[in-house]
């Protein structure tokens, strides 16, 4: 009989002999492991011009949950009319060429091969995408969404930026007929690629002017126009850009009712406030007889609606005035208020 511990012994040497002769045996191959991106889920078209506007956002993870996506092509599909014999491709872009069509996180497209007869046809085009990851690899197409092209919208003409107090105003022409179905959108940017994502206008434009009073004093901005079919929200190609530079040279209102009071200590001017949004400060011009000509007594800008002359001499005369200026750089003065003469007397 064995002894427990030869017992073991044994045991421990089948173990390992078991071991070895098992572990370089081979299975069968497991398929390679591929991370597939999301499908888009919030595709939008809308005709513009002689092309649909394709808009949509690119997935940022994985159908698994992973991060980032691992997109590596998005396909734009076409199709035409309710029972589609054509499936196109309209859009293909790789996942370094997609990034040249971002705008404010969206991809922002056009399909601009659209045949003329679907115009005058008034052709129903449907949209889809499909997100490839590697290997041709996807989660599925995007949502659908259709458009009926018709046909295309005139532009609008000459448009203008004119400074006001306050705002820019833009002003353009519109050549069409007169029709109370055609609005305007406008586009409004930093640079002269104005994004034509969203509108800078929050309700359609019915008129030929839009008032922007969203603006920054020796900023650049640009502008283009299109004109909107209110009830299909088809758009126009895009007008002529406009640029315009907002510099502030519009004076405060001057100061009015002015009065002069004698004191023991001097004399003391008050006056009625400027209502600008704005206002930097008033000045205090002064006077006496043998002077030809005003002269600044306050150095620095005050911003109360008084002030107190202490540099006056008893039994002279002085007249003095009052102006207004504005934070602008450099700033802008008002015209003088109306002229006070006084006598200085103390009592």
């Amino acid at each position: 009989m064995l002894s427990q511990s030869c017992y073991y012994k044994c045991f421990y040497v089948l173990c390992v002999v078991f071991f070895l002769f098992s572990c370089g045996k081979k299975g069968p191959p497991l398929p390679p492991f591929v991370t597939i991106s999301e499908k888009i889920n919030d595709m939008q078209v809308h005709q513009v011009g002689e092309k649909v506007q394709v808009v949509f956002s690119l997935p940022m993870k994985n159908i698994d949950g992973s991060q980032p996506a691992q997109a590596t092509k998005v396909t734009i599909y076409r199709t035409a009319g309710t029972t589609p014999v054509e499936i196109k491709p309209v859009v293909e872009l790789n996942d370094v060429e997609i990034n040249k069509f971002l705008i404010e996180n969206k991809v922002l497209l056009y399909d601009n091969q659209i045949p003329e007869k679907y115009f005058k046809e008034k052709q129903e085009l449907s949209y889809y995408a499909l997100v490839d990851s590697k290997k041709g690899k996807n989660a599925g197409p995007s949502n659908k969404v259709s458009v009926k092209v018709t046909e295309p919208l005139s532009k609008p003409l000459n448009p203008v930026a004119e400074l006001k107090e306050n705002k820019i105003c833009i002003k353009w022409e519109y050549k069409q007929p007169k029709d109370e179905s055609i609005q305007f959108n406008i586009y409004k940017g930093t640079m002269p690629e104005v994004a034509v994502l969203t509108p800078y206008n929050t309700q359609l434009v019915e008129g030929f002017l839009l008032e922007d009073s969203a603006i920054v004093p020796g900023e650049t901005v640009y502008y283009l126009i299109r004109a909107v079919h209110k009830d299909t929200k088809q758009e126009s190609d895009n007008s002529d850009i406009v640029q315009a530079v907002y510099r502030d040279v519009f004076p405060p209102a001057a100061p009015a009712e002015v009065v002069a009071v004698v004191l023991k200590e001097g004399i003391e001017l008050h006056w009625k406030s400027v209502d600008a949004m704005d206002l930097g400060g008033y000045k205090v011009y002064r006077k006496t007889k043998k002077d030809t000509e005003f002269s600044l007594i306050t150095p620095e800008n005050i911003m109360e609606i008084s002030f107190k002359d202490s540099e006056v001499e008893a039994g002279k005369e002085y007249e003095y005035y009052i102006t207004a200026v504005d934070v602008a750089v450099p700033a802008n003065e008002s015209k003088p208020s109306g002229i006070v003469k006084v006598k200085f007397n103390p009592e």
